[in-house]
Formats: C-alpha cells, structure tokens, sequence
C-alpha cells in the first residue's frame, strides 16, 4: 500500500498531559513503526495571528525517507490584531440575547472588570447601548 509522504495531526492540549501521556507516546510509537518521523508542539493561536487564547498539539509526521530532519514549528509573532479589532460597531437587533439574566451577566463583567466597557457595547443584551 502506498503510504503518504507527509501529514498533519492536529488535537486538544491535554492529549499531551500526565493522563493522556501514554497514550500519545504509544501513538507515537505506532508512527515511527510505520517508518515516519515525528514532531509535535504545542501551539497557542494567539501566537499566529489569530486574535483567540487557543492552544492545541500540532504533530508533523513525515515519511522517514522523505525527512531531511530540518523541520521546524514557525516562531510565534504578534501581529497586534485582538478580537475587538475584529468584532462589527453595528449588529442587526435579531442578534441581541434580550433577557434580563443576559444583562445581569454583562454587568457583572463589567464591574468585575473581566470584560472591557468599550467592548462591552458590542456584547449586550437588549440592544441599548448602555
């Protein structure tokens, strides 16, 4: 059977934690059975431009006759771009979540400072802009 040169795995942070280890390993280990090299990193989205707190394992096989054993994982940049940067001034009301649990929710975000008052307008229940 023919086997791919290359590949791309991609999961959960945890499938690399203590109680997930040995399972990965044993997965690694099937792979360089099967005659691949393998690389694995964990990768976090908000170091490639993308504007969310996202960390998952990425896991580079290649066939081992096609490695030249100089792959590496691209360094993290931050390209400033954050969720708000990408988040719409004027949402169509049909969108709104208008209850007075919603508001109770935001508000207490606010205050608790977890969610930033010029973002929360665009995040709000009712559709007024407080």
């Amino acid at each position: 059977a023919n086997k791919s040169t290359w590949g791309i795995y991609e999961n959960v942070k945890n499938i690399v934690g203590k109680s997930l280890e040995m399972t990965f390993k044993m997965f690694i280990d099937e792979l360089h059975e099967y005659g691949y090299n393998t690389y694995f990193k964990v990768l976090n989205a908000k170091d490639y431009g993308i504007p969310q707190n996202r960390e998952r394992v990425y896991l580079i096989i290649i066939l081992k006759e096609f490695d030249n054993g100089k792959f590496k994982f691209p360094e993290g940049f931050d390209n400033g771009i954050r969720l708000k940067d990408m988040l719409e001034d004027e949402v169509e009301e049909k969108y709104y979540i208008n209850t007075p649990k919603a508001q109770e929710l935001i508000d207490d975000l606010i205050k608790t400072g977890k969610l930033d008052k010029t973002i929360s307008n665009t995040v709000r229940a009712g559709g007024e802009v407080q």
